[in-house]
Parts: structure tokens; sequence; C-alpha cells
């Protein structure tokens, strides 16, 4: 996974996308940061979100614009039984936020969300996941689509981080 940052040093943005709504998907539809699955074991993970970044948006990443990693998470299944591991690599690549180009088989669309959006209080929601309130969640409201789950707490971890001083 991918976290692409762009933007002045004072203003930065996040990368996001739109999953597309596809049958069998357990995140479907859901609000995420580009990358995925390696093609095969011998793909390191960092290659795999490079990759997927391309894939999916359109964002010519590489080795030189890696800041490093934050701690790897497991996901359990991928959803065809296998574990899954998600290894967020943050990328930094310019004041610039060049235009997304969501690959519409498996982004509906892409966005550069604010950090001071992701940040600000006023944004903060819960999302009904199930249908009803007995599975609400916390999340960030963007324009409607809401940051939940998994790619909210990569986004906590990552705040804390610059809240730390890198530390």
């Amino acid at each position: 996974m991918a976290m692409v940052l762009a933007g002045p040093p004072n203003a930065l943005h996040m990368c996001f996308i739109l999953r597309t709504e596809r049958p069998g998907d357990r995140w479907s539809g859901q609000m995420a940061l580009p990358g995925g699955w390696a093609s095969s074991h011998s793909e390191p993970p960092i290659q795999a979100a490079i990759r997927e970044t391309r894939e999916e948006v359109g964002l010519l990443l590489d080795a030189h614009q890696h800041l490093g990693d934050l701690a790897a998470r497991s996901i359990g299944s991928r959803g065809d039984g296998r574990p899954g591991l998600l290894s967020p690599h943050l990328f930094y690549i310019g004041e610039a936020m060049p235009a997304l180009q969501p690959e519409p088989r498996e982004v509906a669309d892409a966005f550069w969300i604010p950090l001071a959006h992701l940040a600000d209080p006023a944004n903060r929601t819960t999302i009904d996941w199930y249908g009803d309130d007995s599975s609400s969640f916390p999340g960030i409201d963007y324009g409607g689509q809401v940051v939940w789950g998994l790619t909210l707490g990569i986004w906590q971890d990552f705040r804390r981080l610059l809240e730390s001083g890198g530390d």
C-alpha cells in the first residue's frame, strides 16, 4: 500500500481512492489508499505498492521518493483464505499534485485529501457498516465518502508519527 503525499510542506495532501463496487471484494466501494497485493511471493511489498499505484491511479512512484514505512499490519484473510500482510510505504512526490487517473475496473474515483482535513475533528463521523447502529465505526467524512476501518487506522498511525516528530 502506498501513502502518497504531495503539496507544499505546510499544506500536504494524501492520495486516496474509492474502490469500485465488485462482487466478492470485501473492501468494495470503500475509501482506501492505493496499492494492492504482490503479484508473486518474490515481488517485494514496496515494488507491489509502486506497481499498483501506477495501475490504480496513474502515479509513477520511484524509490527516491520513498520516505520510509509504517508498521505492517496483519489483515487476516485476503478473501481467498490466504493470510494477508499490509505494508504501508510512505512517498513524497513533490509540491505539484498531478491529476489522478483512476483505473475504472479497480478505482471508482481518486482524491488528493488535505492532511488538515483528515486531522480536523469537525470531519469526524461514524459509519454503520451493516446498516444498523449496532455496527457503528469511527471515520472521517470527505465529501460524503468515509475513511474508516483499516484505512483510518493507517492514517492514525501516520498522524501519531507526525505528532511524535518522526520518532
